[in-house]
C-alpha cells in the first residue's frame, strides 16, 4: 500500500500516525510552533510549483516562437 519513504524506512501513514500520537502530548504553544512551520513548509512547496510551472509554460511559449 504505502511506499517506505526516503531516508527514514517507514511508510507515509506510520509517519503520519507517529506525528498524530505525540501531538496530545504537546503544549499549546508547541503545536503553535509546529503549525507556522507546517504552514511554511506548504507554502514553500506551493511557491515551487507555481515557479515550475510558470517556467514550464515559458518554454512552451518559447518554443512556439521560434
Amino acid at each position: 500500500m504505502g511506499q517506505p519513504s526516503e531516508g527514514i524506512g517507514l511508510k507515509r501513514e506510520d509517519m503520519k500516525s507517529r506525528i498524530l500520537n505525540y501531538l496530545e502530548y504537546l503544549t499549546d504553544k508547541d503545536l503553535q510552533e509546529i503549525s507556522v512551520e507546517i504552514y511554511q513548509i506548504a507554502k514553500r512547496r506551493k511557491d515551487i510549483e507555481i515557479k515550475k510551472q510558470f517556467n514550464e509554460r515559458r518554454e512552451r511559449d518559447s518554443s512556439a516562437n521560434q
